[in-house]
């Protein structure tokens, strides 16, 4: 396989840019998960410029140095599932039929999104969620539910606007040619 330079050193700057991010937002508490959304864009930045496989490499190069540099653990863990998100759905929009079909595009994501992350989460580690001691009811976890599919469209709609339209305008104007 056959990379051309241009490529290898895009992902490297990109990757140490993406780690600089995350580290920024392990520091300055008030925003981290801002830095988590931002430094999780790289990772569709990279698949953009290059394509699966590299994006594959990238994810697991920046995980891999986010556990190594990142000082907690959850904000690496919350990363990597951020970044896996925007790899499932990189990995629907270029090898299924689906992404003709705008609805049915979030059966896949939701499935995604709640069997591997909103479950694990609700069921071994609430205490991870939430700060305080909460009475676990129905209603708490349908509230809890709900308010974590409604943050899942936001990033949703937030990367999907971002790569094809702002990324495209960045790129022209930092004179960035691969």
């Amino acid at each position: 396989m056959h990379v051309k330079t241009k490529k290898i050193s895009f992902l490297g700057l990109l990757l140490a840019l993406n780690i600089l991010l995350q580290l920024l937002g392990s520091y300055v508490e008030v925003s981290t998960l801002t830095f988590m959304v931002i430094s999780s864009l790289c990772l569709g930045i990279a698949i953009y410029e290059t394509n699966l496989t590299l994006g594959g490499a990238f994810l697991i190069a920046s995980a891999a140095l986010s556990f190594l540099l990142l000082p907690d653990k959850f904000h690496c863990l919350t990363y990597i599932c951020l970044c896996l998100y925007i790899y499932f759905q990189e990995v629907i929009r270029r090898k299924t039929f689906l992404w003709k079909h705008q609805k049915l595009i979030w059966v896949p994501k939701l499935i995604f999104f709640n069997l591997f992350f909103l479950f694990p989460a609700l069921s071994f580690f609430p205490e991870l969620l939430f700060a305080t001691k909460i009475q676990w009811n129905f209603w708490v976890y349908v509230g809890v539910i709900l308010f974590a599919q409604g943050i899942l469209i936001l990033f949703d709609i937030f990367y999907n606007r971002f790569i094809p339209g702002y990324w495209i305008v960045l790129k022209k104007r930092l004179r960035i040619d691969l």
